[in-house]
């Protein structure tokens, strides 16, 4: 999967569904640290501590609701 920009909430989805690799222009810590402990491969130009929304005043809703899911299939139901 390849996107510009990839948070904890679409590396979720990708582990679940089973994504081989991840490519990404700017990714979150929580991102990757999710790619890591489920052993995704990965790449980017630029990693960020948080994905911000439009404003850029405070985290995207998306990463905020990705939180409080611990597993990739908890997100998925």
């Amino acid at each position: 999967m390849a996107d510009k920009v990839v948070g904890r909430a679409v590396v979720l989805l990708c582990v679940y569904f089973q994504v081989s690799a991840v490519f990404a222009v700017i990714i979150s810590m929580e991102g990757v640290r999710v790619l890591e402990d489920n052993n995704v491969f990965y790449q980017f130009e630029k990693c960020v501590p948080n994905i911000l929304n439009q404003k850029r005043n405070d985290i995207c809703p998306f990463e905020k609701f990705a939180l409080t899911f611990a597993t990739p299939e908890e997100a998925c139901f």
